[in-house]
């Protein structure tokens, strides 16, 4: 299973850091929620939704319904505090109602989110959604995508000022000017702007969280890397 190769890995593998992309609802249990408790694995995972309208997720034959997603959410967020949680909708899917998208919408807005990516739907050639009736125009399918971002903004800026004054493990990326000002990246997902001098691609700091500038942190550090 995923969760004893990440098991594995990461036992194998303890100066590594380990970090899940996208993850199937179903396929996160205890077991990998235990894994990221322990440090093992990184505190951030995408769990796609596409819809919080069970009459939609049935035709997208998603395997799940909407107050499994709730209940999953929140027990991660239960579980893990402070976890980044990310997902993806699909904005006007096939017969997608205002009602559908409203339900969407109220439950993207109840879930501990830390963002959202949303698509809207597109047709994909010899596909049974391709074949449904009652298609959406590409207006409709803009307009609800359109509202879904302005919410993941929300979402994002609350969940980055959480951490303002905090201090984080930050790996460096690389350097993005010649007045050491380095971009990295935290455990939980976050972009990082950090402020120094010969910070090391690849190499993992301690780094206090000062202000937000956009949708990144500015940090500094606090503790180089033994």
């Amino acid at each position: 299973s995923l969760t004893e190769l990440v098991d594995k890995a990461s036992s194998r593998n303890p100066s590594i850091r380990f970090r899940l992309s996208s993850i199937e609802p179903q396929e996160i249990n205890t077991g990998l929620l235990s894994l990221i408790k322990q440090g093992r694995l990184c505190p951030h995972l995408h769990i796609p939704l596409q819809s919080g309208s069970d009459r939609i997720l049935k035709a997208m034959n998603r395997g799940y319904s909407k107050s499994f997603f709730k209940n999953l959410i929140q027990d991660v967020s239960l579980n893990c505090p402070g976890i980044a949680i990310g997902t993806d909708v699909i904005a006007g899917f096939p017969g997608e109602t205002e009602e559908d998208f409203q339900k969407t919408v109220m439950l993207l807005e109840d879930l501990p989110l830390s963002y959202i990516h949303v698509f809207p739907y597109s047709k994909r050639p010899n596909t049974k959604a391709s074949q449904m009736p009652n298609q959406l125009t590409e207006n409709i399918k803009r307009k609800r995508a359109g509202i879904i971002r302005e919410l993941s903004k929300k979402k994002k800026y609350h969940y980055i000022t959480r951490h303002l004054g905090q201090i984080m493990d930050v790996i460096i990326e690389g350097n993005i000017s010649n007045n050491g000002l380095y971009k990295g990246i935290s455990q939980n997902y976050l972009k990082v702007l950090l402020k120094g001098m010969g910070l090391s691609p690849g190499r993992l700091f301690k780094a206090k969280a000062l202000e937000v500038r956009g949708e990144e942190l500015f940090c500094e550090v606090v503790r180089k890397p033994v």
